[in-house]
């Protein structure tokens, strides 16, 4: 419910003041960051309406102040900001679509690119490679399903980390046990 009322009271210092109500009530307390413009200063009996609220301790005051002849703000009820329920809702898509499109990346990068096989040395013990097996970017114990898997990846494909002890057996607690 619109108020109407005029300022009685105006700290320009402060940038606070009071506003009498035009039916007589208590003054009511109104902050500069409560005026639909805070240009030009509000003066000392400008005729204003105004939206009441209560302050974090409970107090009445001011809100969605407009001087008279400028034009009634459309705000979220119930309190002095100017974000609407619609510029709300876009800020959260938008952020989960950020959120969605990081994600995408970061789990991109954890896998590591997709290689085609590609033997570093033709003259390699492995003269060819079992079909079921290629390079695709799987460098970890836990992505192998076998000792032979485990054995060609480490002897042909780049970035494996398989052979924590270095003695060029893979996977030995997993897959390639003495």
């Amino acid at each position: 419910m619109r108020i109407k009322g005029k300022i009685t009271h105006w700290n320009g210092q402060k940038g606070y003041g009071f506003i009498t109500p035009s039916k007589g009530e208590k003054q009511v307390f109104v902050h500069i960051s409560s005026f639909k413009t805070r240009q030009p200063a509000p003066r000392i009996n400008q005729l204003v309406g105004f939206s009441l609220s209560k302050d974090k301790q409970g107090r009445p005051c001011a809100v969605n102040v407009v001087r008279s002849g400028e034009q009634t703000p459309k705000m979220i009820k119930g309190g002095n900001s100017s974000w609407s329920f619609k510029s709300i809702a876009l800020l959260v898509v938008v952020i989960i679509i950020a959120a969605a499109l990081a994600y995408s990346k970061y789990d991109k990068s954890r896998s590591g690119p997709v290689m085609p096989f590609k033997a570093s040395n033709p003259s390699s013990s492995i003269s060819k490679p079992p079909a079921s097996f290629s390079c695709d970017g799987r460098t970890h114990c836990s992505h192998m399903t076998s000792c032979a898997e485990a054995k060609f990846f480490i002897q042909n494909c780049p970035n494996t980390k398989m052979d924590g002890d270095g003695d060029g057996v893979p996977c030995e607690s997993q897959w390639c046990k003495h």
